[in-house]
C-alpha cells in the first residue's frame, strides 16, 4: 500500500481549501496576503452557553452524617426508620425528599426512587453492593432531580444481569432515571449490565468519583445531554461509549466534557451525540470495534457540530477518528490518531484554529467540503489524500474505492511472508542440528551418504525401480 506523508507548521497567516467544480484543481490561499480569507475566534463556534453546565450542588459533595437517613440493605431485612422508605422483599422504595446513606448488599433486589415531582434526592453509596436479575440496580422513577454521591474512600457494586422491561418501562440501564441525575463524590463505582451502564430520560451530569463500566449496550447515557467535568472512567461497551440523543428538540443530545480521564474501549462508536460534541479538556483513549460491517465505530462523532478546544486525544479507531455530519472545528489540544478511515471528517467545514495533530494512520488525513488551517502543527500519513476538500459525504473504511483491494493484496502479502518465515525456520532449526553434530562420527557419515553418494565396504545398493 502506497502512502503519503504531509507535515504541516503554520506559525502565522492560515491556509485554505475549498472543493472546486469539477474539472478545477483545488485552490490554496494564505490568509495573510488576501482580504477574502476572515479569521475564524473561538467566540465565533460558541453553539454551546457552557456557563451553566454544571450547578453547586452538582458539584458539592459534603453531608452531615447524623442529618442522614440510614438505609441498611440486606438480603433478610433491610433496616430504615423513616416513614419515607417503603420495603418490599428485595425492593427498596425511596418515597420523600432528603439525603439517604446506603450501606449493605442486596444479591436480587433494587432501591427505587419515587417521590413527588418536586422533590429532591441525595443518595450516598457507601461501600453498597447490589445486584438485580431482571432489571435496574437503582431506579428513579420519579422527582425534581437526584443525585448519587459515592462516599469517600467507597467501592460500590452494581450488576444487572438482563432485563424484562416493556415499551412502557422500558428501564434498560444497570442505574436507570426517568429524571435529571448527577453522580459526583470521590469513591469508587462499578457497573455490569446486560444492557446500558447509566441511563438518564434527562440530563445525565457526572462530576467526580472513579467508574468501571463493563455494558452489552452503551456505557454513559443521556437523551437531553451528557455532562462530565471530572472523573476517572473506564469503560467497555458493546455499542457506544459516551451516547447522547433527543429527536424532540434539535437543541437537545449534546455531550459536553470539561476534565477527567477517560478510557473508552467501544463496539459502536467512542462519543456520539445527535446534536453538539464539545471537550473543554480532558484526557481521552478511544479505540473502537466491532464485527458488523454496518455499525459506525468512529471515535468523537457529532451529527452538526463537534468542538475540541483542549485536551489530548489518543484515538485508534475502525471508522473515522473525529466525524461530523456538520462541521468540526479543533481549537487546540494534543492528538494521537490511527484511523482505518478518515483521522478528521466533516461533511461541512474543518477547521483547526490550533493544536498538535498528530495522523499516524488512515484514508484521508482532515476532510470536509471547506478545509481551514489557521495555526498549529499537524503530521499526517495517509494512503490517499492529506488534505482533503473534495466535498462530498462520508463513507465507511470498508466502501472506499481501491481500498479493499488493497487490504486484499496486504494480507495475501502477510500469508506469504508467513510461509516464507515458517520455511526459514524450519532450515535455521536444521542447521543449528547440523553445527551441534558437526565432527562426530554421525554426522560425518550423514553428509557422506546424503550430499556425497558414498557407500562403506561391503555394503550393497539396492535401486527400486518403480521410483
Amino acid at each position: 500500500m502506497k502512502r503519503k506523508y504531509m507535515i504541516i507548521v503554520l506559525m502565522a497567516g492560515a491556509l485554505e481549501l475549498t472543493g472546486c467544480s469539477q474539472g478545477t484543481s483545488n485552490s490554496a490561499k494564505n490568509g495573510t496576503t488576501g482580504s477574502e480569507n476572515t479569521i475564524i475566534s473561538e467566540s465565533d463556534i460558541a453553539i454551546l452557553d457552557t456557563e451553566d453546565m454544571f450547578t453547586e450542588r452538582d458539584r458539592d459533595t459534603e453531608y452531615d452524617e447524623s442529618e442522614c437517613t440510614a438505609i441498611s440493605l440486606s438480603d433478610e431485612e433491610t433496616k430504615c426508620d423513616s416513614d419515607g422508605v417503603k420495603m418490599d422483599g428485595q425492593t427498596v422504595t425511596i418515597t420523600e425528599g432528603g439525603t439517604y446513606l446506603l450501606t449493605g448488599s442486596l444479591s436480587n433486589g433494587s432501591v427505587v426512587v419515587d417521590t413527588d415531582k418536586t422533590e429532591k434526592v441525595q443518595l450516598i453509596l457507601e461501600n453498597v453492593s447490589i445486584i438485580n436479575e431482571e432489571g435496574a440496580g437503582i431506579c428513579v422513577e420519579q422527582a425534581d432531580k437526584v443525585f448519587i454521591t459515592l462516599a469517600d474512600g467507597s467501592t460500590n457494586k452494581i450488576v444487572s444481569n438482563s432485563f424484562t422491561g416493556n415499551e412502557d418501562t422500558n428501564i434498560d440501564g444497570a442505574i436507570f432515571s426517568r429524571e435529571d441525575l448527577t453522580l459526583n463524590g470521590s469513591g469508587t463505582l462499578k457497573i455490569t449490565s446486560a444492557a446500558h451502564g447509566i441511563v438518564s430520560k434527562d440530563d445525565l451530569v457526572l462530576t467526580g468519583g472513579v467508574y468501571q463500566i463493563q455494558s452489552e449496550k452503551q456505557g454513559l447515557s443521556g437523551k437531553e445531554s451528557v455532562r462530565i467535568a471530572d472523573g476517572t472512567f473506564t469503560i467497555t461497551s458493546g455499542t457506544d461509549a459516551i451516547h447522547s440523543e433527543d429527536t424532540d428538540e434539535d437543541t437537545k443530545g449534546f455531550v459536553y466534557i470539561t476534565g477527567g480521564v477517560l478510557t473508552l474501549a467501544a463496539g459502536g462508536d467512542g462519543i456520539s451525540s445527535s446534536y453538539v460534541v464539545q471537550a473543554d479538556g480532558g484526557s481521552f483513549d478511544i479505540s473502537t470495534s466491532s464485527t458488523e460491517t454496518d455499525t459506525s465505530t468512529k471515535g468523537i462523532k457529532a451529527q452538526k457540530y463537534v468542538i475540541l478546544k483542549d485536551g489530548t486525544y489518543q484515538l485508534a479507531t475502525a471508522d473515522d477518528g473525529i466525524h461530523c455530519n456538520g462541521n468540526v472545528y479543533v481549537c487546540g489540544g494534543t492528538y494521537s490518531i490511527n484511523s482505518g478511515d478518515d483521522g478528521i471528517h466533516a461533511d461541512d467545514q474543518t477547521v483547526v484554529l490550533d493544536g498538535k495533530i498528530d495522523i499516524t494512520n488512515c484514508y484521508e488525513g482532515i476532510e470536509g467540503q471547506s478545509v481551514t488551517i489557521q495555526d498549529g502543527t499537524i503530521k499526517i500519513v495517509s494512503s490517499d489524500d492529506g488534505l482533503n476538500a473534495a466535498g462530498g459525504n462520508d463513507q465507511s473504511s470498508m466502501g472506499r474505492p481501491g481500498l479493499q483491494p488493497q487490504i486484499s493484496d496486504s494480507r495475501q502479502q502477510a500469508a506469504a511472508l508467513q510461509a516464507d518465515v515458517a520455511s526459514a525456520q524450519q532450515a535455521n532449526l536444521a542447521l543449528e542440528q547440523d553445527i551441534a553434530n558437526v565432527g562426530t562420527d554421525e554426522a560425518v557419515m550423514k553428509i557422506a551418504r546424503e550430499r556425497l553418494n558414498l557407500v562403506e565396504d561391503g555394503e550393497m545398493i539396492f535401486i527400486d525401480s518403480d521410483k
